[in-house]
C-alpha cells in the first residue's frame, strides 16, 4: 500500500483538471530532480493512482488518468502553457478545459480549447486558449458571439506549430 501525500494530491488532480501531463512537466512543476519525479510517478502508476504510456524510448511518460486521451498534441501544448506559467510564478487560479460558454439561453455556444485565469496584484485576467495547427487561427465566432451579446472578448491565447 502507498500513503498518498499533498504533493501526490496536488500531481493527481493536476494531471485530472488538464487530462495529460508528461514526465518533463511534473518534473517542472513539483520536484528538483528527473529521478525523484520518475521514482514516485512510477510508484503512483504500479498502485493504479496514474496511468502511463510512452510513444518509445526516447520520449518522456505520458501521465493521464482514465481512458488514454485523444487529440494529445492539444492536450499537451496547454499543459505546457499551464506549466510554463506556473514555473514563471504567474498565479494560476483557475483553468478548464473545453468550457462551454453560453449566450442567450444556449442560442449561441462557443467552446475555446481552455479558459484560463491568472492573478496579479489583487486583479484577476481571463484568457481563453486555442490550440491551432492550421495556417490562420480563426477568432471570428469568439468576438462576433460577444459583439453580439454585449459582451467584451477575453484575450485569446494562441498556440501553434506554425
Amino acid at each position: 500500500m502507498i500513503q498518498i501525500t499533498d504533493k501526490d494530491r496536488k500531481i493527481i488532480n493536476t494531471v485530472d483538471t488538464l487530462r495529460a501531463l508528461t514526465s518533463t512537466q511534473i518534473e517542472r512543476l513539483f520536484y528538483s530532480s528527473q529521478q525523484a519525479q520518475s521514482h514516485r510517478c512510477k510508484q503512483l502508476v504500479d498502485h493504479r493512482k496514474l496511468k502511463r504510456f510512452r510513444e518509445n524510448n526516447w520520449t518522456p511518460y505520458i501521465y493521464y488518468l482514465g481512458r488514454r486521451p485523444a487529440q494529445l498534441k492539444s492536450i499537451l501544448a496547454i499543459s505546457e502553457f499551464y506549466t510554463l506559467c506556473m514555473v514563471n510564478n504567474l498565479n494560476v487560479t483557475y483553468i478548464e478545459r473545453e468550457k462551454h460558454i453560453s449566450f442567450n439561453n444556449d442560442e449561441f455556444i462557443i467552446v475555446p480549447d481552455a479558459v484560463i485565469t491568472i492573478e496579479s496584484d489583487g486583479v484577476e485576467y481571463e484568457f481563453f486558449i486555442e490550440v491551432d495547427n492550421t495556417k490562420e487561427l480563426s477568432t471570428n465566432k469568439y468576438y462576433r458571439a460577444f459583439k453580439e451579446y454585449g459582451f467584451i472578448p477575453p484575450p485569446i491565447v494562441s498556440i501553434s506549430n506554425r
